[in-house]
């Protein structure tokens, strides 16, 4: 299936490598003109080289900047505009909050965690809703935790349903402007925050790493981990006119891991 991106400018956030990447990788794939961001200098130019040399005749932005902060989304999205003169895919990623339990998080950590994994998502959709002249669509990266909490995740299993509120709310606001906005819930996938996870996992359970990504492998209905590739496939379709009438969703891309939870 082509889905015809060509000539469209996504801004792709936290996207010099994992999920994020593997997103601008896909819309890059269709034709789409990308702006990649993130706050290494380093992986970003990285990234920008993959981009452009896997993709040729398709222009890639770029810009260094910490999402975190209402001036770091400004500033990416001004990279966007600058270049290509408007925004028609915003695909939204951030990372999220620090694991723990309950008792291990005052006012001020709640607080941190709300900037963290709510406000870049709000500053990015804001900031791109002045540049959709024509429509457009509006993916947000979370997690499977949005239906099926995580062990000791708790701030983001409390913090990332809010995410899934706000889009099914601007679905009906936005649609009158020709704007779609969808979320996709991915399970565990092969990146190097995944495996990270696993190191952590590994070593409080006494276990190998080896053992631990079974463990985990195991709790999906395929009994692997997911490639990335597969979740920017799916990020690229809901962002193009193949998905025109598909808005307010949430859609799982965790290889059947919340298949039973209703």
């Amino acid at each position: 299936m082509k889905l015809n991106l060509e000539g469209k400018s996504a801004l792709v956030a936290a996207s010099s490598k994992g999920l994020g990447f593997a997103c601008a990788d896909a819309l890059a794939g269709e034709s789409a003109n990308i702006t990649i961001c993130a706050r290494g200098e380093d992986a970003l130019a990285k990234a920008v080289s993959k981009l452009t040399s896997s993709h040729p005749g398709v222009l890639v932005a770029s810009r260094q900047a910490d999402l975190g902060t209402a001036e770091g989304v400004e500033s990416v999205v001004d990279a966007a505009v600058q270049t290509y003169g408007k925004i028609d895919i915003l695909v939204t990623n951030v990372g999220g909050p620090p694991r723990g339990p309950f008792s291990a998080f005052d006012d001020d950590a709640w607080a941190s965690a709300v900037e963290v994994t709510i406000m870049p998502v709000v500053r990015l959709i804001r900031a791109c809703l002045h540049h959709m002249p024509d429509g457009g669509a509006i993916v947000n990266i979370q997690s499977s935790a949005v239906k099926e909490p995580i062990p000791d995740l708790l701030l983001s299993n409390t913090l990332r349903p809010a995410i899934l509120g706000m889009s099914k709310t601007l679905s009906r606001e936005l649609g009158k402007r020709n704007i779609r906005i969808n979320t996709v819930a991915p399970g565990s996938f092969d990146t190097d925050r995944i495996h990270m996870l696993i190191r952590k996992r590994a070593e409080e359970n006494g276990i190998t790493e080896a053992e631990e990504e079974k463990n985990l492998a195991a709790r999906a209905a395929l009994g692997r981990i997911g490639k990335p590739s597969e979740l920017g496939s799916l990020v690229a379709f809901l962002a193009s006119d193949a998905a025109g009438y598909i808005t307010g969703q949430t859609i799982f891309c965790d290889g059947g891991m919340t298949a039973f939870s209703f």
